[in-house]
């Protein structure tokens, strides 16, 4: 009977000093939420909130990709990230090793100012329409490692 308990008792020590780590060499990325989901009126404000994780504690670079779905590529004069993933650089602060935080990205509709401006699409005419994009963000960190890549839900940005 005492070997059964110092068999279980060792295979418990064994199975719980094996749990891997949730920090791992390569940033983590995880999306939260965004503050909405439909912009209509200038000004209207869009917060994508992000946690990350990273062993060394240095993150430093934040790509966004916004993907519409109704405006082509080339109809984009005007309208925020086309083909390629805008470069958000995090501002400095204190890094520790195995650091866990929490991203906001700031963006505003037709707007100006410190956050990412907005847009509806152009269509052909040059008339603004309506438009239902996604965003994708993807996290860097000094060594160059690369987090996965996130989607946000679908955004609708109403014409003006």
């Amino acid at each position: 009977m005492k070997a059964k308990i110092v068999l279980l008792l060792v295979l418990a020590i064994i199975v719980n000093s094996c749990s891997k780590s949730q920090f791992g060499t390569k940033p983590t990325l995880s999306f939260v939420s965004a503050s909405t989901t439909r912009l209509v009126n200038t000004g209207d404000e869009l917060i994508f909130t992000l946690n990350f994780t990273d062993k060394q504690g240095e993150v430093d670079t934040l790509f966004m990709k916004r993907s519409s779905l109704v405006c082509s590529d080339t109809s984009n004069t005007g309208f925020m990230i086309a083909n390629e993933f805008d470069t958000l650089l995090i501002p400095s602060y204190s890094s520790t090793s195995y650091q866990k935080g929490q991203i906001a990205v700031s963006c505003v509709y037709s707007g100006s100012g410190d956050f990412i401006n907005l847009n509806s699409c152009i269509n052909d005419a040059g008339a603004s329409k309506t438009d239902t994009s996604y965003f994708l963000f993807c996290l860097k960190d000094h060594s160059g490692y690369l987090s996965d890549t996130v989607k946000s839900p679908k955004i609708t940005i109403v014409k003006n």
